[in-house]
Order: structure tokens, then sequence, then C-alpha cells
């Protein structure tokens, strides 16, 4: 095969797989929290309110999805705090909560903090974990104690491709 037709393949699969999603494959859940006005609109507060806000005000700088409620919204999402002496970091649920396991997280750096609210509004907002790819390590929603203070490129693609199915 020569060097011309050889490269033309390679872009050719590039741009199939740029335009499919990025480098990074997720596993979904089926499921998201966002209603049929397109919002995530939540309550409650946990220990780690600055990292909330923060993470919020980074996924909503590509989507402007997630907000407050108010009397005038219907809920989505209730925030909040347990404590368990499992290896678990925090858990979000398809009726609409995200819990933050202090017995954890009170031990993690501010950026472990960061990564984890940050995975688990991903989640809320319809992302799965990242389970492969070239970029699998760079994305929030990779699973595990991390220290990445922001959604990759390939999470802002997914999250792109799932904002398009709301």
């Amino acid at each position: 095969m020569n060097k011309k037709i050889l490269s033309v393949l390679v872009l050719a699969v590039v741009f199939l797989v740029v335009s499919l999603g990025g480098w990074t494959t997720y596993q979904h859940n089926g499921w998201n929290l966002v209603d049929s006005g397109n919002h995530i609109d939540w309550t409650g507060s946990c220990s780690y309110m600055a990292q909330w806000n923060a993470s919020v005000a980074l996924w909503n700088n590509r989507h402007n999805v997630i907000r407050k409620d108010t009397l005038f919204t219907v809920l989505d999402l209730t925030i909040s705090d347990y404590t368990d002496t499992t290896s678990v970091f925090a858990v979000t649920s398809a009726n609409g909560t995200i819990k933050f396991n202090t017995s954890n997280m009170n031990s993690f750096t501010d950026a472990e903090i960061m990564h984890t609210v940050l995975h688990e509004i991903g989640h809320a907002l319809g992302l799965g974990h990242a389970v492969s790819g070239v970029d699998c390590a760079l994305s929030v929603m990779e699973q595990g104690q991390k220290s990445l203070t922001s959604p990759s490129p390939d999470d802002f693609l997914e999250y792109d491709r799932l904002y398009s199915l709301y």
C-alpha cells in the first residue's frame, strides 16, 4: 500500500473517531436527571459546596443546564452528605440524588473532592463512566480517586452529544 493511500486511511479513521464522540468510550446507565425544560434544578447542601459551585460553573460553561431550584421550577436533584465505611466516594441515583460519603471524602485533597463532584454531576447529566480509549485516564468520568479538576475535551464532546438528545 503506498504512502498516499495509507495517509488517507489514517485521516479517515481519525475523522470517524472524532466525529463519533472523541477518543474515549463511555458506559451509560441509560438515564439523566435533565427535565423536559432542559434543566437540572437542584436543592440541598453538602460539605463540599465550594467544589459543588465550581463544578456546576464548569459544566454550565458548556450548556447552561444546572440551576438552583426555586418556587417556580420542578425539583430534579437533591444533594446531601452521608457517612458509610465502604469504599464508595459518592452516589448519584436515577431518582434524583447525589450523596457524598464524608467518611472517605473528608480525607481527600481539594482536587480529589473537585474531581468527585464533577464526576457525580456528569452522571446527573447522563454521562457514564469512561471505560476505554486513548484519553480515558484524562476523563473526569473515569472511576477512582483522581485529581482532575476539569472535564476533558472528550467529556465535553459526550456532553454535547447527550445535550442534543435532551
